[in-house]
């Protein structure tokens, strides 16, 4: 779905968010929230959504905005 995007790319994009974030999601698992935690990035017309788990960020899905009618899905995956 991401034409000319490799594998290494999209392992390099999980690294950078996961540096980016990792002090909020670090502080968000000592507050025991128990909860799953998701981060959304718009990437040119997808979604593309990360999930919080063993202290690093994986890539779980994407989803194409045309499925996301005025984006009320993807809100349900912004950070907080």
């Amino acid at each position: 779905e991401y034409a000319g995007v490799t594998k290494a790319m999209m392992w390099n994009f999980e690294e950078r968010a996961t540096h980016i974030f990792e002090n909020i999601l670090i502080y968000r698992d000592e507050l025991c929230l128990q909860k799953d935690t998701f981060i959304c990035f718009k990437i040119n017309q997808f979604f593309v959504i990360l999930e919080w788990e063993n202290k690093h960020l994986v890539i779980r899905d994407s989803v194409d905005e045309i499925l996301c009618a005025n984006y009320q899905d993807a809100k349900q995956y912004s950070v907080y």
